[in-house]
C-alpha cells in the first residue's frame, strides 16, 4: 500500500492513456478518459476499504483529486451533459433559414435520436436501419453485437418519420448520412466511414451551440444527458441495462455530479435536524 502514490497513479494514468490494455484479440489499445475514470473509480473503493481496515492512511490517499490527474495531449474535457432547458432549446431550434441548415438539421435529429434511443451510441444511430423501425425499435448494437429493443415513444417516433423513405422510395439506413454500399466494406473501412461522419456532425453540432448560445457538445454527451436526466426517474441499475454499460461503475461516472448532488441535499436534511450551541 506504500507504493499507492500520485507519483504512481501518474504513471499508471499515462501507461493506459498512451499504452493501454488489453482488448479485442488481446492487443494493447488506449483507453479512454472514460474508461480510465471507471478503473480509478474502482482503485478508489479498494483504497477506501483499505483505510478503514487501516491499511493505508486517510492522509496519503491519492485518489482525492484523481480526475484531475486524467490529462490528454489536450487535457481532459469532462463530458457535460445538456440541461433539459438546453435539450428544448435545441430541439426548438429552426435552422431553415442558415447556410447549411440542412445539415445542421440532420446533426440535430441524430443527436435528438441518441438520447431518446436510450442514449444510445453515435454509431449505432448512425447504423440504424429502416427495417429496424417496426412495432418497436428493434437493432444489434455494434460494441458488443446485442440486441436492443427500445419502444417508440411520440418524440422518437416523430424524429424518425422525417426521415423515413416515402412510397416507392428504397433506403437500408434511417438517417442519410452513410451510403448504401456500407455494408460492403470491411469493419476496419466501415470504422474508417463511421468516424469521418461523427466528426461532421460534431462539428455541426458545435456550430448549432455557438448558434444557440449553448456549451459545446459532442454526439457522446447525449448518452450522459440521457443518464442524468434518467436518474432523477428510475434507479442506477435501470439505467445501467438502459445504457448498456458492463459495469455500474461505469454508469456511476456517468451521473457522478448528480449523485454527489444528492450526496450534498441528503446532508444538508440530516444535519440540519440538530443545532449545536
Amino acid at each position: 500500500m506504500t507504493q499507492l502514490t500520485v507519483g504512481f497513479l501518474k504513471d499508471y494514468i499515462l501507461h493506459l492513456q498512451t499504452i493501454g490494455n488489453k482488448g479485442t484479440k488481446q492487443k494493447m489499445r488506449p483507453c479512454s478518459n472514460v474508461t480510465i475514470s471507471t478503473y480509478l473509480k474502482i482503485m478508489g473503493s479498494v483504497a477506501k476499504s483499505a483505510m478503514q481496515e487501516g491499511l493505508l492512511d486517510y492522509a496519503a490517499n491519492p485518489f482525492t483529486n484523481a480526475e484531475e490527474l486524467i490529462k490528454g495531449k489536450k487535457g481532459f474535457r469532462k463530458k457535460q451533459p445538456l440541461s433539459m432547458e438546453a435539450l428544448g432549446k435545441l430541439a426548438e431550434a429552426d435552422f431553415s433559414g442558415i447556410k447549411k441548415g440542412k445539415n445542421l438539421t440532420l446533426s440535430r435529429d441524430i443527436y435528438l435520436a441518441q438520447y431518446y434511443m436510450h442514449g444510445s451510441r453515435g454509431g449505432d444511430v448512425l447504423e440504424l436501419k429502416v427495417a429496424d423501425v417496426q412495432d418497436r425499435l428493434r437493432y444489434t448494437m455494434r460494441k458488443n453485437r446485442k440486441g436492443k429493443s427500445i419502444v417508440l415513444t411520440p418524440e422518437l417516433m416523430a424524429i424518425l418519420d422525417r426521415y423515413m423513405p416515402r412510397k416507392g422510395e428504397s433506403r437500408t439506413f434511417v438517417f442519410p448520412v452513410l451510403e448504401e454500399d456500407y455494408l460492403s466494406f470491411n469493419k476496419f473501412t466501415q470504422k474508417s466511414i463511421r468516424d469521418n461522419r461523427k466528426a461532421t456532425v460534431n462539428r455541426n453540432l458545435k456550430r448549432i451551440a455557438k448558434l444557440l448560445g449553448l456549451e459545446p457538445f459532442t454526439m457522446h454527451t447525449a448518452r450522459h444527458t440521457f443518464a442524468n436526466e434518467a436518474l432523477k426517474h428510475t434507479d442506477l441499475r435501470t439505467i445501467k441495462a438502459m445504457l448498456n454499460h458492463s459495469s455500474l461503475a461505469t454508469t456511476e461516472v456517468y451521473v457522478k455530479d448528480l449523485l454527489e448532488g444528492e450526496d450534498d441535499l441528503a446532508t444538508a436534511a440530516i444535519y440540519s435536524r440538530v443545532k449545536l450551541e
